[in-house]
């Protein structure tokens, strides 16, 4: 039984992965839940056609006073969640994507053709990757080494 816990550990081995804490709409709140639904309240109300001055007054004060609210309660959740980050720079590019309605990219496989064969396995797309950059730097350096050799004495 140990040789085969020993095997899968060996094939198996645990990995440590950091979870991203996601950016969760915590801005809203019960105040805002019971203004959310007198502002649902009031629009139905605005469609009847007679309503007096008073009315439409007060429901356009109420809907500038629900934004302006929900305006300040989003930036003081963003300001909160930026300040208790541990990567501030990758705190605010998310806050920037949720409020613009960027999402992120969906991740696309990289295909290599190698000797007329596509290599499709990210694993090995790496691999020849890596062996391509390895070379190249190599060659760089063997090239550059030739330039600087002496060529002989000029008398």
């Amino acid at each position: 039984m140990n040789i085969f816990i020993h095997s899968f550990d060996t094939a198996f081995p645990l990995e440590y992965i950091h979870e991203n804490r996601p950016y969760n709409k915590g801005w809203v709140t019960q105040g805002i839940k019971k203004s959310s639904k007198k502002m649902r309240h009031t629009h139905s109300l605005n469609k009847q056609p007679n309503l007096t001055e008073h009315t439409k007054k007060y429901i356009t004060r109420y809907k500038t006073l629900y934004r302006r609210v929900i305006r300040e309660a989003k930036r003081r959740d963003s300001d909160n969640y930026i300040l208790h980050a541990k990567n501030k720079s990758k705190a605010i590019w998310r806050v920037i994507h949720k409020e613009t309605g960027k999402t992120s990219s969906q991740k696309q496989d990289i295909i290599i053709v190698k000797n007329s064969v596509e290599v499709m396995n990210p694993n090995e797309v790496a691999e020849l990757l890596n062996s391509y950059f390895c070379k190249i730097s190599k060659e760089l350096l063997k090239e550059e080494g030739k330039k600087h050799q002496p060529r002989g004495t000029i008398i």
